[in-house]
């Protein structure tokens, strides 16, 4: 029995972080339940080699505060079985479920602790992940030019190395920033290049990250169908690699897509779908941006009080995040359709408020030749490195040309 443990923990080891990204994460999950239940004993580094997996399985499938429990038994450990070296990638670890979770604050610590020590041993593959992380950070909160920095940084730490899904991820990155800025070529050039490396990598979970992200994009431009076609190949590849908070941002994608061509019902099972996996997931942003589409949904079926309401849900949650640009918008884009149903003062009270945010982030201006954040509501979602929805405004006259699909 030891030494079939002995082979079976080396096995997991050796070989685990290819299994996970192949896609075989939920029947991975099993094994390395067993190893550890079974196989006592184990070292202190065979041990937090197979703790890493399981929360690195447990992150994907949003059992997060699992998977830092896995992640804070490592930091407990002694110190002669866990080096700097893994202290670096298990804070950076906990750094990035926080930054899912839109807890920035939380975050912050453990990246800063995780690039402290990746300076200090000079682990270049560490590091750059904690530049992505922290980008991710930056992007959520409108800062586009400290977020093009980190994942520039991230970027050429990736050539450096030679390290093709770092640089992927990088790539993905700098593509978000340029949606968010509204400069489409850029983002779709940015993320075609992602795509291009990542498919080469066979990582299926951040190949579904982009895919979702550039199916966004791909709509943004018209080009409808084959948005929809790269959308649905977001799903497939997320659910496949287990990754659920992939496929809530792909769920959420699709849904946009479906209401923006006045698909109502496949609008509302792709919502149902995606409120699900958020409020799993607790991603406050997220469940937000689903009650802000639930609120689309009602106005173009005009149950406007029901509408109201979902819009009134949406904003009261993103206020109480650190989100300004993202709250601005959203609320110039629900003033304008309060404005459309006859609600004047409430519309003029929100689109002042807009105006006040928008007045005290001068500092959230895009860099040069960035291409300007006009008030234009089309938005996109991250969780650290994952954008899935948009915003744009829509009237019902345009959902009455396409017609209601129920």
């Amino acid at each position: 029995m030891a030494g079939e443990c002995g082979t079976a923990v080396q096995i997991a080891a050796g070989s685990g972080r290819d299994i996970i990204a192949k896609g075989y994460a939920a029947n991975f999950a099993p094994v390395l339940g067993k190893l550890l239940a079974q196989c006592t004993g184990l070292d202190g580094g065979d041990r937090i080699e197979i703790l890493l997996l399981q929360g690195e399985i447990q992150d994907m499938q949003g059992e997060w505060d699992e998977a830092i429990l896995r992640y804070q038994e490592i930091l407990s450990s002694s110190g002669a079985s866990r080096d700097k070296r893994t202290t670096a990638d298990v804070c950076r670890r906990i750094g990035a479920i926080n930054l899912k979770r839109a807890m920035f604050d939380d975050a912050m610590p453990y990246l800063d602790r995780s690039m402290s020590l990746a300076r200090e041993l000079d682990d270049k593959h560490t590091l750059l992940e904690v530049y992505y992380d922290m980008g991710g950070i930056q992007e959520r909160r409108g800062r586009f030019r400290e977020a093009i920095s980190s994942f520039t940084n991230a970027k050429e730490l990736s050539e450096a190395i030679g390290e093709d899904v770092g640089l992927g991820k990088a790539l993905y990155g700098l593509g978000r920033v340029h949606g968010q800025l509204l400069d489409q070529e850029s983002a779709i050039a940015f993320k075609r290049k992602a795509l291009e490396i990542l498919e080469r990598t066979g990582d299926t979970r951040e190949i579904a990250k982009v895919c979702t992200s550039l199916g966004n994009d791909l709509w943004v431009m018209g080009r409808a169908e084959e948005s929809l076609r790269i959308q649905e190949r977001a799903i497939d590849l997320a659910s496949a690699s287990g990754d659920l908070n992939t496929v809530g941002y792909a769920m959420s994608n699709a849904a946009a897509s479906y209401l923006e061509m006045g698909d109502l019902g496949r609008t509302e099972e792709m919502l149902d779908g995606a409120m699900s996996i958020f409020r799993k997931l607790n991603d406050v942003i997220m469940i937000a941006t689903m009650h802000l589409y639930r609120g689309y949904l009602h106005e173009a079926r005009r149950e406007w009080e029901w509408a109201k309401e979902q819009f009134s849900s949406a904003l009261d949650m993103l206020r109480g995040l650190e989100a300004p640009l993202k709250l601005g918008h959203w609320l110039f884009e629900v003033s304008q359709i309060y404005a459309e149903n006859g609600e004047r003062a409430e519309a003029r009270t929100l689109l002042e408020e807009a105006l006040r945010l928008a007045s005290e982030g001068g500092a959230r201006e895009p860099p040069e030749g960035g291409g300007g954040c006009a008030h234009e509501a089309r938005l996109e979602g991250h969780d650290g490195g994952r954008d899935g929805f948009r915003v744009r405004s829509r009237s019902r006259s345009a959902l009455e040309k396409k017609g209601e699909k129920r």
